[in-house]
């Protein structure tokens, strides 16, 4: 499967250091690959927020300065990128409501 980034998605990866952004390009491009069942792959749902997305988790033991997150869904046989960031405040609802806007774009 492909991978497609939206706009919005794009400019937040564009807005992090280009280590942090080759790592998690890295993580990103091994979706086709590894697929849901990864473990770095939970789904999120928030019934309050009309929210039900996947959200891939790169925090690898060996790199405390990667600790991000990106929310995704499989829409169309591709990997669909809506949303990327830190952890810290990943989750708050303002975020999370920002994401849910984007999906239904």
């Amino acid at each position: 499967m492909d991978i497609e980034w939206k706009e919005e998605a794009r400019k937040e990866f564009l807005q992090l250091p280009k280590d942090i952004q080759r790592k998690i390009k890295s993580y990103v491009d091994d979706l086709p690959e590894k697929g849901l069942k990864w473990n770095k792959i939970d789904f999120l749902k928030r019934e309050d927020l009309g929210l039900e997305v996947y959200r891939l988790k790169m925090m690898p033991e060996d790199d405390p300065a990667l600790n991000h997150r990106a929310i995704f869904d499989v829409r169309n046989q591709k990997y669909v990128i809506y949303k990327v960031g830190k952890r810290p405040g990943f989750y708050e609802e303002e975020n999370l409501r920002e994401a849910t806007e984007r999906i239904q774009d």
